[in-house]
């Protein structure tokens, strides 16, 4: 059986503005009206980990939607450090001229979605953060050691950031290295287990405090999702936290927890038995992590239906 993710009403389209990569999906246009609007911001996997996303979503739910690229691509800071975030608060606020908008970030890019929507009060309906973050982190190096930087940069400053603790990682990087020297190692996977040097930063609640994500500030609806055995960062632990910073807020939010899933909780009918190193870096039982694919879809169109109203 062939699957596909777009329609073939749905038109795709690629831009570069303002140093981000635009990927569009498009429905029709409505005979009266105007469709609702998803932004979808990746994590350090890049454009082409969410475009699926985008795709079902635009296909299945009937919405505009908007993939922001911010790294890897032509032009673009290769790893996600000094990232600026002015591109992305202009290129949402003028999607929410006269739309309803949301956006829906993952992984890393929850750290400059939230810190973004928080700093420059961007009017959207609904926040989805997968896999996230409540504070912003040190930049992040391609299978290597953490540069002494910010992930992000806003005003020209970097955002004050949480140090992942670098030493818990060298016997992994030394691991690597000596991989790449043998035959066939450059084809090997990169990445690096990085949950307990991000656990670890954690606890120097001095930086924390500096380096929160002000969330409270962002007054549209929130639904937080991570798994609990989530191997690359303590996702569920920094999903919580999310939620209780904006306990006082007269908002709908939502907390979905999977116990026994991963990091990567992507659209469903993704092979969870596919990718070995992927399953090892993002943690997680196949089957655990299928069911949390299925519950996760199912749950995060029903949140967007309900705050932007349905796409056709």
């Amino acid at each position: 059986m062939l699957r596909r993710w777009r329609a073939r009403r749905i038109a795709r389209t690629e831009t570069y503005d303002e140093g981000l990569r635009v990927v569009e999906f498009a429905p029709p246009a409505l005979r009266s009206g105007t469709r609702p609007v998803v932004v979808l911001v990746p994590g350090s996997t890049g454009v082409e980990a969410v475009t699926p996303a985008a795709a079902l979503l635009a296909s299945r739910c009937g919405f505009t939607t908007v993939v922001l690229g911010y790294a890897g691509g032509a032009g673009q800071p290769r790893t996600l450090k000094d990232v600026p975030l002015e591109p992305f608060v202009r290129a949402v606020d003028a999607l929410a001229q006269g739309r309803r908008v949301a956006v829906v970030a993952y992984s890393a890019g929850t750290g400059g979605a939230l810190s973004a929507l928080a700093h420059a009060r961007v009017p959207v309906r609904a926040v989805v953060a997968v896999s996230p973050t409540h504070v912003v982190w040190q930049a992040l190096e391609s299978g290597g050691l953490p540069p002494k930087a910010s992930s992000w940069t806003y005003g020209g400053a970097a955002l004050p950031y949480v140090p992942v603790r670098g030493g818990l990682l060298l016997s992994q990087v030394a691991g690597r290295a000596l991989l790449r020297r043998l035959p066939g190692g450059h084809a090997r996977s990169a990445a690096l287990r990085l949950r307990s040097a991000y656990a670890a930063g954690l606890r120097d609640t001095a930086a924390v405090q500096k380096a929160l994500i002000l969330v409270e500030r962002i007054e549209a609806p929130l639904m937080a999702v991570a798994g609990g055995a989530d191997a690359l960062w303590p996702a569920e632990a920094m999903a919580r936290a999310l939620v209780d910073r904006r306990r006082t807020l007269p908002v709908d939010d939502v907390l979905l927890i999977h116990p026994g899933a991963g990091h990567f909780l992507r659209p469903p009918l993704i092979p969870t038995t596919a990718g070995r190193t992927r399953a090892l870096v993002g943690g997680g039982t196949p089957q655990a992590n299928a069911l949390a694919q299925r519950e996760t879809w199912e749950a995060m169109t029903r949140f967007l239906e309900r705050h932007l109203g349905a796409g056709s």
